[in-house]
């Protein structure tokens, strides 16, 4: 293998060297416990209204909202 340019022939880790650091710099996980499920509300009672450009989701007037919220 050939290294071209001035590449340095040592890696300085003075970025990682404490885990406060290292927990900046890593790489970001995701789980469903981080995610948020949209929930669009709107005025009125009793009704719902699809949101056409994201399937299966749709804008609920605060009465029928409710229901989202005892699921959290």
């Amino acid at each position: 293998m050939q290294v071209y340019g001035s590449f340095p022939a040592v890696r300085m880790r003075r970025m990682r060297r404490d885990e406060f650091s290292r927990r900046l710099m890593r790489e970001h996980v995701l789980s469903p416990t981080t995610l948020i499920y949209p929930v669009f509300v709107i005025e009125g009672k009793g009704r719902t209204q699809a949101v056409p450009s994201m399937p299966g989701v749709s804008r609920y007037t605060p009465d029928k909202s409710r229901r989202w919220r005892s699921d959290v």
